[in-house]
């Protein structure tokens, strides 16, 4: 459990949840409240305001893959990730019509 004091700035909840959880806060995306929000950084010269949280709130954090700061890079995913690697609840692939198809769907269909 992770406490704050009344005055944390958002930048000290970061930094807090880098202690705590090990997440960079490059990568961090918080949520709180419910149904739960985005915590958005403070707007520029709101940097020492504490943030929007009252006692017994709920704060949920969720790691994203890559920090806020790093460029998409253009990659062919099929050279460097197998079917192996990835959760089927993860992998879906477009098809005919509207609906993802997985790819036990996908190769049912060719077959």
């Amino acid at each position: 459990m992770l406490t704050l004091g009344i005055d944390t700035t958002f930048s000290q909840l970061q930094e807090s949840i880098e202690r705590e959880l090990g997440i960079p806060a490059g990568q961090q995306k918080v949520r709180h409240g419910f149904p739960p929000k985005e915590l958005h950084p403070p707007e520029s010269g709101k940097e020492n305001e504490p943030v929007p949280l009252q006692h017994g709130d709920k704060v949920m954090v969720e790691k994203l893959l890559l920090p806020k700061s790093e460029p998409m890079q253009d990659v062919n995913m099929e050279d460097n990730v197998s079917e192996k690697d990835v959760p089927p609840s993860r992998m879906a692939w477009a098809g005919s019509g509207d609906a993802a198809k997985t790819p036990s769907q996908a190769q049912q269909q060719q077959g």
